[in-house]
């Protein structure tokens, strides 16, 4: 079906604002939460398109960032934990110089049509990834977790938040 817009061109159905897909948003008070409903959508014959959103703390795999979640868990020292404005400022820091290289390893690959990115192309479903699932993931191709999963928002169909997310305007 197409309608004529104010000029008077033909526009089709697909490109009308009103056929989008709503999108979910779910929210949780724990990022554990949040990966146990994942989980359990990886149980189900469903496979939305979607983002699970979560903080640098639970995301941030470069070593100098946040050697937390860059090590094994239980080898960091106390002294080693940053805390989470220190993971923030430092993320925000190498971002803007451009020296985080996971960040520019997800840069480069988006625009390559790279499988690791949110181009899974006709036939090709994206896979249900927890926060885990994605830092795994991110440690394995060097590609940032954090910034890859906000790469699917625009386009997703339910997103998966802590409920903090839904109150703060920078999220």
């Amino acid at each position: 079906m197409s309608q004529s817009n104010e000029n008077g061109q033909a526009a089709t159905a697909t490109n009308s604002p009103a056929n989008k897909v709503p999108t979910i948003i779910y929210a949780s008070r724990t990022h554990g939460q949040l990966s146990q409903v994942v989980r359990e959508l990886r149980n189900t014959r469903y496979r939305p398109k979607h983002a699970i959103l979560g903080s640098r703390d639970h995301m941030c795999i470069h070593p100098k960032v946040n050697p937390t979640i860059a090590k094994a868990k239980g080898s960091v020292n106390a002294s080693e934990r940053k805390s989470t404005s220190e993971v923030n400022h430092g993320c925000n820091k190498l971002n803007k110089e451009r020296k985080c290289v996971y960040r520019n390893n997800l840069d480069d690959s988006s625009g390559k049509g790279c499988s690791s990115t949110n181009n899974f192309g006709p036939g090709h479903e994206q896979p249900i990834l927890d926060m885990e699932d994605l830092v795994t993931m991110g440690k394995q191709q060097k590609l940032c977790p954090f910034y890859h999963t906000r790469s699917f928002v625009k386009d997703a169909e339910i997103i998966f938040v802590p409920y903090n997310y839904l109150f703060d305007p920078d999220a």
